[in-house]
């Protein structure tokens, strides 16, 4: 097959892991404000819910898979790459936002079935924590498609994490204005 090479696959790989990771989370992001636009998730809007989540994973799976594959092609470089670092630290805050989402906010989802949730006092003590975790979502999945997406970076590691502190900072404000606006009469 000399029309195509092994860094080429892979690269095909993580394009692929990047498109269902992200394209799960945003869809999951959206699916989430929406099915709540009545104050109420259903059992089926949950299941819609459950099942992006499932697609988030396989994405992140394959990314990751895909991104040790690369990495393997060229340490040394990947090590030296300020924008590589970055970029793990921030697939890693993608890995630990999803995990909270599946096994903290989720099981959460499932007692507040059928409820109005809007004068449900559990959902507004944990509503909080899902909205600002969906803004590290969006935030992370969008830097990390940047950070993929240029040929290098003209910062530090140190400048990056600032610059993303700030971009998720602005997204939770956003995150926070939109859940005190779910809870008003």
């Amino acid at each position: 097959m000399d029309w195509i090479d092994t860094k080429t696959i892979y690269v095909l790989m993580h394009l692929f892991g990047v498109t269902l990771g992200a394209g799960g989370s945003f869809m999951s992001d959206v699916l989430f404000v929406t099915t709540t636009k009545d104050k109420v998730l259903d059992k089926s809007e949950l299941e819609i819910l459950k099942k992006g989540s499932l697609v988030v994973w396989a994405g992140l799976l394959v990314l990751i898979i895909s991104g040790a594959l690369l990495f393997s092609l060229d340490p040394e470089t990947y090590l030296n790459s300020s924008k590589f670092i970055l970029k793990m630290i921030i697939v890693g805050i993608i890995t630990v936002n999803g995990a909270v989402f599946h096994f903290v906010h989720t099981p959460r989802l499932e007692k507040l079935v059928d409820k109005h949730l809007a004068t449900d006092p559990d959902f507004e003590k944990y509503s909080r924590g899902m909205y600002w975790s969906g803004a590290v979502s969006i935030v992370s999945w969008v830097c990390a498609l940047v950070l993929g997406g240029l040929r290098m970076i003209p910062v530090s590691v140190g400048v990056g994490l600032i610059l993303y502190a700030l971009a998720v900072t602005v997204a939770i404000v956003g995150a926070e204005h939109q859940r005190r606006s779910f809870f008003k009469k």
